[in-house]
């Protein structure tokens, strides 16, 4: 009888011709060392196997074929942090939120702030000017236009939601 696990919302069917092909391209390291995967990897490092025409995170696979299906809503964890790992005992079952503690707690996750963002619509410059212009009594939108973005931009500024950390440092200075 396949075993079930849920990936992306679909099913991960286990059976023995996929059980046999994921333990071909096992190295089981010695002791409590990893189980690497030696064969197919994503660009990020996780291993994948085709499986019923899809193609499956390794480690995902063998966390359903020890433990079944992972919980709605979890992602399969590393505690070792190598992605080429599909040990069962490496493996865990945690949510995003986990996910992303626990990256940060192992200094794995660099976030990216301000104008180094690559989505930033704002310099430091930029911020200093809209808290400048709005201390001269100029309205959110005559703001926006000025520096050339959306009023919610400047309002997201100036209300702290968004470069909190230089709106603060600005006041700091300004005292």
């Amino acid at each position: 009888m396949p075993i079930h696990g849920i990936h992306d919302r679909a099913p991960i069917v286990i059976t023995g011709d996929a059980v046999n092909r994921f333990w071909e391209k096992v190295v089981k390291g010695d002791g409590d060392n990893c189980w690497n995967w030696t064969a197919a990897k994503r660009s990020i490092g996780y291993g994948c196997l085709k499986v019923a025409r899809r193609l499956i995170s390794a480690h995902r696979f063998s966390y359903v074929l020890h433990f079944g299906d992972v919980p709605d809503g979890l992602l399969v964890l590393h505690r070792c942090d190598n992605r080429a790992c599909v040990r069962p005992d490496h493996l865990f079952a945690g949510t995003p939120k986990q996910n992303v503690n626990d990256m940060d707690a192992k200094g794995r996750c660099e976030r990216v702030h301000g104008e180094n963002h690559p989505h930033a619509k704002l310099t430091e410059a930029k911020v200093a000017e809209i808290v400048f212009l709005r201390k001269m009594g100029m309205t959110f939108q005559r703001i926006a236009d000025s520096v050339g973005v959306a009023k919610r931009t400047v309002e997201n500024v100036l209300s702290g939601q968004r470069w909190k950390r230089v709106t603060d440092r600005l006041a700091a200075e300004a005292k």
